[in-house]
């Protein structure tokens, strides 16, 4: 809470926020113990941050993409 407060209001720069961001994700990825993993800011219906972890096909080691639908 104290991070997204600390990036809402800009105390943190724009390239740490990709840093914590990437960070986030990636553990969020071995927390759930997930073979993919994908999350996306908006602002306004416009993407400004997006990220796709991980293999979206286990079989054939495809990397995971932002555009991939997950069931």
């Amino acid at each position: 809470i104290i991070y997204l407060f600390c990036l809402f209001f800009g105390f943190i720069s724009h390239s740490a926020h990709l840093i914590k961001l990437n960070q986030i994700l990636e553990q969020a990825k071995e927390e759930f113990n997930t073979p993919a993993i994908s999350a996306a800011i908006l602002d306004d219906e416009t993407f400004v941050w997006q990220k796709a972890l991980g293999f979206s096909n286990l079989e054939t080691e495809l990397l995971a993409q932002v555009t991939d639908v997950y069931r």
